[in-house]
């Protein structure tokens, strides 16, 4: 018979923690996106596309005659498109990946789009430098807040994105004012993620204690939206003071759901990679204390380990799966990527 502590975990939060222990993530800020699957942004999909047109909507059944190119042949000058998403009068914003590609519309342009889409020129694929990171974020800086959703979409998830030490290096370009504002805006909640994160970095005294107040809060009322984002923040202000709070309140506590002990475990992690040796130490200190007290789960903290190379874990580890406890599907699975991880050491008979 599964216990109730199994029981409880719905499955996609299996499927989140699954993915966010995957090493691809570790070296973008997936706490700053809120663990969110996106679609792509008006960015996205501009730097894929090989032809950018703006077109308008032409006479009859015409379709859309561009007027405008913006990547892309001079050929397509003039040329006849037919996009069914375009109606209305005006001029549209058009992508395709090549020309046998089905175009895509981006909706109606706005003048907003001659300051945006030039700062897009140049770009392509994933920034595989911290200082191809930091000239996007920079461009994208000014967008983050804009009135137009598709433009401040795309430049906020471009911060998102980044990875962790990137974004706190490049934090100084916020205003912890402008942050708090965004933070009470309901319009920008999806983006509260990476606000919080930013709070934490840039943040003084006062927003400690504001971040203090919050975790608390989230934690009596059992509030998981963002908690990632914002018990990362918490330990960025608070360093070891709040990993106690988190050992206590979140990983010791029975009434927590999985989304809160993923959340907490994920704030952890990152602390652990991208803090100082000290913190890293006393991360473990509180792995080694949940390993102990929720055996089922214990296997969601092996991808940290195994990344870190804490391979004195592999007895317990071995114990669990030699056991007949239960233990989650997902930290059994974690449990084996770590042991199959364990570095090889020559025999004893090989041993000159």
């Amino acid at each position: 018979m599964i216990s109730m502590e199994v029981a409880r975990i719905p499955f996609l939060f299996c499927l989140s923690v699954s993915l966010l222990g995957m090493s691809g993530m570790l070296d973008a800020c997936p706490l700053c996106l809120g663990f969110t699957r996106k679609d792509p942004t008006l960015a996205d999909d501009v730097i894929a596309a090989r032809d950018v047109v703006l077109a308008k909507v032409g006479r009859g059944d015409e379709g859309l005659e561009v007027e405008s190119v913006i990547k892309g042949g001079a050929a397509l000058s003039g040329l006849h498109i037919t996009v069914l998403e375009a109606k209305e009068e005006g001029a549209y914003l058009l992508t395709r990946l090549d020309e046998s590609s089905a175009w895509k519309t981006q909706g109606k342009s706005t003048v907003s789009f001659a300051t945006f889409l030039p700062k897009l020129t140049g770009l392509s694929g994933k920034p595989s430098t911290d200082a191809e990171w930091v000239a996007r974020m920079t461009a994208m800086r000014p967008f983050i807040a804009h009135l137009d959703s598709r433009i401040a979409r795309s430049a906020w998830m471009m911060w998102a994105e980044a990875p962790y030490h990137v974004v706190k290096r490049e934090a100084g370009q916020f205003d912890r004012a402008e942050l708090h504002q965004w933070l009470a805006d309901p319009a920008m909640a999806n983006q509260s993620s990476l606000w919080l994160v930013l709070l934490g970095m840039i943040g003084n005294d006062e927003d400690t204690a504001w971040l203090s107040a919050q975790a608390e809060a989230a934690w009596k009322s059992g509030n998981d939206k963002q908690l990632a984002a914002l018990l990362t923040a918490f330990t960025t202000r608070r360093g070891t003071e709040a990993v106690d709070f988190i050992e206590l309140h979140y990983l010791r506590d029975r009434e927590r759901t999985l989304e809160e002990i993923q959340a907490a475990l994920s704030a952890l992690g990152l602390h652990g990679r991208e803090g100082t040796a000290a913190m890293r130490e006393r991360v473990l200190a509180t792995y080694r204390v949940f390993m102990a007290e929720r055996k089922p789960l214990a296997g969601l903290v092996a991808r940290d380990l195994a990344e870190w190379k804490q391979w004195e874990f592999a007895p317990t580890f071995q114990a669990m799966l030699a056991a007949t406890d239960p233990i989650h599907p997902t930290a059994r699975s974690a449990i084996n990527d770590y042991l199959r991880a364990l570095p090889t050491r020559p025999s004893a008979s090989s041993t000159p």
